[in-house]
């Protein structure tokens, strides 16, 4: 679900190399020593579950792990994300440079939807944290493409005739996308639940 050059418009491609930028600054003010390891964990997660990726239209079909990078890691999942793309463009050829703030926005706002949703884990029983991280990962999900959609829109031809295509073509993937969010966040829960949140550490040593 990467965005490539020629298929936005110039406007929004400059303007979202700023937004962009503006908003991976914030994020790294909120990277510290002890929170590196993580970023850099999920930094790599993100960057290999698009390695292997079918051509769709004007898109590809592939993992994207950013709704669990904004379960675990929050705003400090957008430098995470940044330096992902920044990787998949150079070495991958997968989205461009050109185009690396406008699929920031995408993968980064689906992130931050993921980790809006799962927020509300302290009101919830601890039975339906894994639930609700299936919601998050298959919502975030869903925003980046809405995103990606509202962005091809804004093309010099418009909407194109395979974008119908490629919304189709993710419908199995928002399904993945949510069951491996809710597997990875169950096994957190076992292992190192520190890495989801206090009120999540809290909740399980209360189960």
């Amino acid at each position: 679900m990467h965005i490539v050059d020629g298929t936005v418009a110039p406007g929004l491609v400059y303007g979202s190399l700023v937004a962009g930028g503006a908003l991976t600054l914030i994020g790294l003010r909120r990277v510290d020593s002890d929170s590196m390891p993580r970023v850099a964990m999920l930094t790599a997660a993100f960057f290999a579950a698009s390695s292997i990726h079918i051509p769709v239209g004007v898109a590809s079909l592939h993992l994207m792990l950013a709704a669990l990078c904004g379960i675990v890691l929050g705003l400090q999942a957008l430098p995470a994300i940044a330096v992902g793309l920044f990787m998949q463009a150079v070495l991958l050829g997968h989205g461009s440079l050109s185009t690396l703030g406008a699929n920031l926005l995408v993968q980064g706002g689906g992130a931050l939807c993921a980790a809006a949703i799962f927020a509300l884990r302290p009101r919830l029983k601890p039975g339906w944290t894994v639930p609700l991280a299936f919601v998050a990962g298959l919502l975030g999900t869903s925003c980046s493409l809405g995103l990606w959609l509202a962005s091809v829109f804004t093309g010099p031809e418009g909407m194109p005739e395979s974008a119908l295509v490629v919304t189709v073509a993710h419908v199995p993937l928002l399904l993945v996308e949510g069951a491996l969010t809710a597997s990875a966040v169950g096994f957190l829960l076992k292992v190192r639940p520190g890495l989801l949140g206090r009120h999540v550490v809290a909740r399980a040593e209360e189960a």
